[in-house]
């Protein structure tokens, strides 16, 4: 992506809390202080999604992963999108025994044609669970509850030569467990 160019916000906040309700509203709540707005920001001619949330005073501040008073209920972040304050909304992994995980799957969709390569649809048919175009719109995010994958790493990452490339990105896999915040994307593909 150019660097002179700004992503578009691809999130669809309509349909986002109707997809966190009926996929993991059972075990997460959903009136926690765990989300957080973000901002497409360019730093050093790269685009980064830095996380965002409220003052005292209600204005916009940087947050941080890791201080739960900078974090907002989904209400007050969905608020900050309606009020276009935010890009997008992300939501807060958390270290706890059955929680909220992310799998990414990176570089493995066109943006421009949406095809999907085909190892990357196999895992997602494996792991039968939400899955929703990433941010870049250039890979897949794969939620699921659970205690945290491949051991007590807060992310673990593996590059996947072997698969097709679909975009200017390496195709890989990255999980997230916790002490991290992730984006929540565009549109799910599976239900």
């Amino acid at each position: 992506m150019a660097a002179s160019s700004k992503p578009l916000p691809l999130l669809a906040p309509p349909s986002l809390e109707g997809l966190l309700r009926s996929h993991v509203g059972a075990i997460l709540d959903l009136q926690a202080q765990r989300y957080l707005g973000w901002r497409w920001v360019q730093k050093d001619g790269v685009w980064t999604k830095p996380p965002y949330g409220f003052d005292a005073h209600g204005d916009v501040r940087l947050a941080s992963i890791t201080d739960p008073s900078t974090w907002l209920t989904l209400e007050a972040a969905w608020m900050g999108w309606n009020r276009r304050q935010f890009d997008g909304i992300g939501i807060e992994l958390l270290d706890e025994p059955l929680g909220l995980r992310r799998v990414d799957l990176d570089g493995v969709r066109n943006p421009a044609t949406g095809a999907i390569c085909e190892p990357a649809l196999e895992l997602v048919d494996a792991l039968h669970s939400l899955t929703t175009i990433s941010v870049s719109g250039t890979g897949l995010a794969i939620w699921t509850i659970g205690p945290p994958l491949a051991g007590r790493q807060a992310t673990y990452k593996v590059r996947k030569p072997e698969w097709p490339r679909m975009c200017n990105r390496n195709p890989g896999i990255e999980l997230f467990n916790f002490n991290s915040y992730s984006c929540l994307g565009l549109l799910p593909i599976t239900p």
